[in-house]
């Protein structure tokens, strides 16, 4: 602002000139009454009459910035504001994209911070452990053992699955529900240029590297859970984040049809029950 302020100020003093009144002479002479006679009203009337201008003195007239007065410091003085103006205009945008940035990257440090985002990390991470998914008082009343195979049971689609799931596979649901969507917000940010992938790399770079041991992984449990993961993600219609996996080299559209096949056949063979 400091800028604006200082052509303001420069302005105000080169356009005194100009906003200043001519003194009007003071003739006493003028005061007095004069006797008038008819020959002098006529020439008072002929003199007031208005006179024509001609187009080059239009011209003169409208040309008032570079008449022989003080005016051409009054021009740089416009100059000066107008040149502050844009100047911290410039910087106030500037600070506003900064924070905007500082916002967005805040968003990403603290990806993991909810709980859901959290469970589902630790589900994902580790084959077989307990897990935060209830929200008691008690530390001995938060955790449940979850092991993978009732990960992937939890995350089947209801439209293979038609079962009433339990409250543990519930809360499994909503750990990855929280997940999913926030990879959904990373996306948009992503596609609408807010965020590289470079820095959301930086936030989700280690449960990427997870997930595509996972895809990688020969043991039964990991592909079953990375398939009915990927089903889930189907399922809920979360497209970005497929298209978010692909920038990690995590390819999920090509493989739907196989892994929907997969899954309905294991269902009719009964592979597929609720958990306790």
């Amino acid at each position: 602002m400091r800028h604006f302020y200082l052509g303001v100020v420069v302005l105000l003093t080169f356009s005194q000139p100009v906003f200043s009144q001519p003194k009007r002479p003071t003739d006493t002479a003028l005061s007095k009454p004069k006797a008038v006679t008819v020959n002098q009203l006529k020439k008072v009337v002929t003199v007031a009459q208005p006179k024509k201008e001609s187009p080059a003195e239009k011209e003169k007239d409208t040309s008032w910035l570079f008449r022989e007065t003080d005016n051409l410091a009054t021009l740089i003085g416009y100059v000066l504001v107008a040149t502050a103006t844009v100047l911290t205009f410039c910087q106030w945008r500037a600070d506003q994209k900064w924070k905007q940035k500082e916002a967005l990257m805040n968003r990403v440090t603290s990806f993991d911070s909810t709980p859901g985002v959290w469970n589902a990390l630790l589900m994902l991470g580790t084959p077989d452990r307990h897990v935060p998914l209830w929200d008691k008082e008690k530390p001995e009343d938060k955790y449940e053992r979850v092991t993978r195979r009732e990960v992937a049971t939890a995350l089947l689609p209801h439209e293979l699955l038609a079962i009433t799931f339990s409250p543990k596979e519930t809360a499994i649901r909503d750990s990855f529900d929280d997940f999913l969507k926030r990879l959904c917000h990373l996306e948009v940010y992503r596609e609408s240029n807010l965020l590289s992938a470079d820095e959301i790399n930086s936030a989700i770079h280690y449960w990427a590297i997870t997930i595509q041991k996972l895809m990688a992984s020969t043991d039964p449990n990991d592909q079953a859970l990375m398939r009915n993961l990927s089903l889930y993600i189907e399922y809920k219609g979360l497209k970005k984040v497929i298209t978010l996996f692909s920038v990690f080299n995590i390819q999920l559209a090509d493989k739907m049809v196989k892994y929907r096949a997969i899954a309905k056949q294991e269902v009719v063979n009964n592979k597929w029950h609720r958990l306790p």
